[in-house]
């Protein structure tokens, strides 16, 4: 018995643009939002600068971190950046709100 199949000529190559896509979505989906409740767009905008930045790094993988070691080092710079976010990008995210809010 076969475990793998037989190849059918496709080549499977990795599509970079998937993170790209996702990044226009949420682009897009907090400029729709804005129209109808900033504070929501604000709330959307800030868990996307959050969070597609981590889990694109932790999906898409450049080549260097794809092994045991560099995944270790992939987690490092996961919860690094969930760190600073915290620190400084959620509140600069907060901060533009209120100015333009302002204004």
């Amino acid at each position: 018995m076969e475990i793998e199949p037989k190849t059918l000529n496709i080549p499977l190559h990795r599509n970079g643009r998937w993170g790209f896509v996702l990044v226009a979505a949420g682009a897009f989906s907090s400029a729709v939002a804005w129209l109808f409740s900033p504070g929501l767009a604000l709330a959307f905008t800030v868990s996307c600068a959050v969070v597609v930045p981590a889990l694109w790094l932790f999906f898409f993988p450049p080549h260097l971190l794809r092994g045991k070691l560099p995944r270790l080092f992939t987690y490092v710079l996961m919860f690094g950046y969930l760190a600073l976010a915290k620190a400084a990008i959620i509140p600069f995210f907060v901060s533009l709100f209120h100015a333009s809010a302002a204004a």
